[in-house]
């Protein structure tokens, strides 16, 4: 088997980094955000430019597979419409014999995430590989062909290993907040407005913090930026001593280093609980429908959506050493694919390309 693995956006890498490493010599090809992505996987990628319109993404794609002739190229589904190399992927691939195999990064905007003609998709994968059940059943009732997705558990998930507390006694413990362009994104059309943006979120971030007051421990607060969009907020003067901002290095490294994480709708949340991490969602004002975090759709973690549920999720985050590690919170990490064999399950279908139930 000849694959060749695409990835536009850094989600990509983080999806389809742990199935490359573990098919060497396999070429990737990524754009200058996703390739350090690889790199902590051990995965050398290639760079490329972002197209400046659909038409120079296929022609791109075009080449990628006169050079390499793969039997099956495999990407994600992630990044704008008229200038994501993995849309282009599918407009190309569509119909010719070379099988389009695209990993699902997330749980969120699926049905943004492929094109639509007349009310129907259009330019499908050959098979899309998802999560876990939930999306497979949200994916068919959208229209989605379930003949075409194959539950594999993210391949992530294989290399997410139980996060060690520290002692509650530690000083000072980490609070980070991950951000997320959504003012941007809405702005530009990609994403509907889902009642609220970064700007909300993170003020009422702050407004937490500063009702919890003593009750909180000593604390070092920090917010890491998406590495592609600005988003925007306001840290108020009475925190800016005390907060760091990053964008450095991998989002999955960053969270690691934290006693506590606490965001809106990102995939790093649903892997930081996964792992046993104390993890917090806040999204205030919410109107969009599906919520967009798998963690609150489900009811596996509150929405602290106004400032003093915020201040209590984030204290207990803080102080209590057996938070989110109870009998509900096992459970619901159990409704996920953790058994180590999702990037097999993955290298399988690119092997023979058969959705098996």
């Amino acid at each position: 088997m000849k694959a060749l693995f695409l990835a536009a956006e850094p989600g990509g890498a983080t999806t389809l980094g742990p199935v490359a490493a573990r098919l060497p010599g396999a070429p990737v090809y990524a754009s200058s955000r996703a390739a350090p992505g690889f790199a902590e996987f051990g995965v050398q990628a290639r760079i490329l430019p972002d197209p400046s319109g659909p038409e120079e993404g296929m022609g791109v794609v075009r080449g990628l597979l006169e050079r390499h002739r793969p039997d099956v190229l495999v990407g994600s589904l992630l990044g704008p419409p008229e200038t994501s190399l993995d849309r282009a992927a599918a407009r190309v691939l569509s119909g010719l014999p070379t099988r389009h195999l695209a990993v699902l990064d997330s749980w969120m905007h699926l049905d943004l995430r492929f094109d639509r003609r007349d009310g129907r998709f259009v330019h499908l994968p050959d098979i899309v590989a998802l999560p876990d059940g939930f999306v497979f059943q949200e994916m068919v009732d959208l229209g989605f062909p379930a003949e075409r997705l194959a539950v594999t558990g993210h391949p992530f998930f294989d290399d997410i290993a139980p996060h060690p507390r520290s002692g509650v006694g530690s000083r000072p413990r980490r609070l980070g907040f991950l951000l997320q362009p959504l003012a941007g994104l809405v702005e530009a059309g990609h994403v509907p407005h889902p009642g609220y943006t970064e700007t909300e979120a993170v003020r009422l971030f702050f407004e937490a913090l500063e009702l919890a007051g003593e009750q909180l421990p000593e604390v070092e607060i920090l917010l890491r930026e998406h590495p592609r969009r600005d988003s925007r907020y306001e840290i108020p003067a009475a925190f800016r001593s005390r907060v760091r901002v990053s964008r450095e290095g991998g989002g999955w490294e960053f969270t690691r280093g934290l006693d506590a994480v606490a965001g809106m709708s990102g995939t790093l949340l649903v892997y930081s609980f996964l792992a046993g991490q104390p993890t917090v969602v806040c999204q205030p004002g919410l109107t969009q429908t599906p919520d967009p975090n798998i963690l609150t759709r489900f009811g596996m973690t509150p929405n602290a959506d106004t400032a003093g549920r915020l201040a209590r999720e984030l204290t207990a985050a803080l102080t209590d050493p057996t938070y989110q590690l109870d009998e509900t919170a096992r459970k619901a990490r159990d409704r996920f694919p953790l058994d180590g064999g999702n990037c097999g399950r993955i290298l399988a279908l690119m092997e023979d390309g058969r959705v098996r139930r």
